[in-house]
């Protein structure tokens, strides 16, 4: 079987062990293969996972491509990686959402404790040439997002980690996070290299995202759901313990970016009318509201199915009246002259009764 290879290189070898908001979705994406500088390895799989992943999003989820970013190889130069996070900070507002999502080469001097990001024109002669984790982070820390998630798929990425996990919000529900401001980091491994996987798969990190993404049930669900799964998942499959976590002095308050499902209104308009029920109809406009394309026949249909269940319901109940509360609350209805005939009837009984008592 071949062998998986890193997506780091770490020159100072020691002893040591190495988230119902109207804000637009923006989506950054750096992907290398290929580095300028011979002493950097080559990688197979980075490219190939960004792409996967970006398709993914743009595809299934709220992200639409004229808000996409993507930096390819030699695009994501030093300069070209700084002016592309320059450039959000002009376009984002603080409804919107940002995720950034990296695949590469990363890089750790223990000594100093400092981590970097490895351009594509980066070289291990020239340190003013990498991405310090502390420059990335100040890039990040002027966008004024409502909320930030950085997906790191590089050696080292741990780095970047606050202090406090994401652990506890995984219960949460999508709802009570999305409203607050958050800073949030999954990254594929800690202080520690990361497997770029085998040629022509996806790395284990990539993968597991992918497989959550794709597979994943229901319109709506936090970041803390998709970072519970790649934690579980990557360490079965790769020597390295991914983690995620809230960002140290950017912001946070403790809410979470929500990936949301795009929505296929003909499809669940589809659903609804073929189910043809008072909840079918209700879930239809309780998702797409007075604006949806189905809106009015929507309500046309709830307003016969709610006649019909109290026809059946006066009916069952048989009396003069639940007739009466029938024609009183459908006074058009369908079943007026059968309500009225049964109630006349049932009335002219109840005085018969009453006139052979009396005799």
């Amino acid at each position: 079987m071949p062998e998986a290879e890193n997506r780091g290189l770490e020159y100072e070898k020691t002893t040591q062990s190495p988230s119902t908001l109207n804000g637009k979705n923006y989506l950054m994406a750096k992907r290398i293969d290929t580095y300028q500088d011979e002493a950097i390895p080559n990688l197979h799989n980075a490219v190939k996972d960004t792409q996967a992943v970006v398709d993914l999003l743009l595809e299934g989820y709220e992200f639409s491509p004229e808000r996409t970013t993507i930096l390819f190889n030699e695009e994501a130069h030093h300069d070209g990686i700084l002016h592309a996070l320059d450039e959000l900070v002009e376009e984002i507002t603080p409804e919107d959402s940002l995720l950034v999502y990296l695949a590469g080469h990363g890089h750790y001097r223990k000594r100093r404790k400092l981590g970097y990001l490895i351009p594509a024109n980066g070289s291990m002669n020239s340190l003013s040439s990498l991405i310090l984790h502390s420059t990335l982070k100040a890039y990040l820390q002027p966008i004024q997002a409502r909320h930030i998630l950085l997906i790191a798929d590089t050696c080292f990425s741990g780095g970047l980690m606050a202090s406090r996990s994401l652990e506890e919000d995984g219960s949460k529900l999508a709802e009570r996070v999305e409203a607050f401001p958050s800073r949030i980091l999954l990254a594929a491994g800690r202080i520690e290299e990361v497997e770029d996987g085998i040629r022509g798969d996806h790395s284990p990190f990539a993968k597991s995202i992918l497989t959550y993404l794709d597979e994943k049930k229901g319109e709506r669900f936090p970041v803390s759901d998709l970072a519970q799964h790649v934690k579980r998942t990557v360490p079965r499959n790769a020597k390295q313990t991914p983690i995620s976590g809230r960002m140290f002095r950017m912001g946070d308050q403790d809410g979470e970016f929500v990936f949301t499902r795009k929505q296929d209104e003909e499809s669940d308009w589809r659903g609804a009318h073929q189910v043809h029920t008072l909840t079918s109809y209700e879930n239809y406009l309780r998702k797409y509201g007075e604006k949806g394309i189905y809106a009015q026949e929507a309500k046309a249909q709830l307003v016969l199915l709610q006649e019909e269940a109290a026809w059946k319901a006066a009916e069952k109940a048989h009396t003069a009246t639940s007739y009466y509360r029938y024609i009183r609350k459908y006074p058009d209805g369908k079943q007026v002259s059968l309500a009225r005939s049964r109630m006349q009837k049932l009335e002219e009984e109840h005085e018969w009764k009453k006139a052979q008592r009396r005799i």
